[in-house]
């Protein structure tokens, strides 16, 4: 009961509607220990007390570049709030350079290498796969894909993300302390 008290509403139209795969709202996140680009390790418990935006992709996913300007732009806005946006790459064994391809595009939120061991304790099935984990440590929400908004079948891939965004900073402000 008290994980439903927490939990938010699950948006519509962000993610793929076949996305019951994904960890459920109210289940405790899974813990991780992941190097940053320069080599320091990061566990789960390192971010406790924040919101945490998690964003599994890889540099060959064409959502997931989608997805990244909206994701930069909620680093931005939090940057100074309890709320960690992180980059989870997960290259399956593909040659990109997830360092080099963050750092040519801009983006500063935090990176987290080779978590591909990590995806499979996160139920990742497709990518980009996102959860948002409360302050507690706990599943506040996760879908996978990038998908139009409501009523918007053939929208383009930036109002795809800006959808994102949005729906994404709700459910920070709904978990955010106050």
């Amino acid at each position: 009961r008290e994980a439903e008290k927490t939990a938010a509403p699950m948006p519509e139209g962000v993610t793929w509607r076949s996305d019951p795969s994904v960890l459920t709202p109210g289940t405790a996140a899974p813990d991780f220990s992941l190097a940053t680009h320069d080599g320091k390790k990061k566990t789960l418990a390192d971010y406790k007390g924040k919101v945490i935006v998690m964003d599994f992709w890889a540099t060959w996913c064409g959502p997931c570049k989608t997805a990244m300007p909206a994701l930069q732009r909620l680093h931005e806005k939090y940057k100074d709030q309890p709320v960690a946006i992180v980059g989870m790459n997960a290259e399956g064994g593909g040659e990109g350079d997830p360092v080099a391809f963050k750092n040519e595009n801009g983006y500063t939120y935090e990176l987290l290498l080779e978590a591909d061991a990590v995806s499979e304790t996160y139920k990742v099935r497709g990518l980009p796969t996102f959860y948002v984990v409360g302050p507690d440590g706990q599943i506040v929400w996760g879908g996978v894909g990038l998908s139009a908004p409501p009523g918007s079948p053939r929208a383009s891939n930036k109002a795809r993300a800006e959808y994102l965004e949005d729906q994404l900073d709700k459910l920070i402000q709904s978990v955010l302390p106050k």
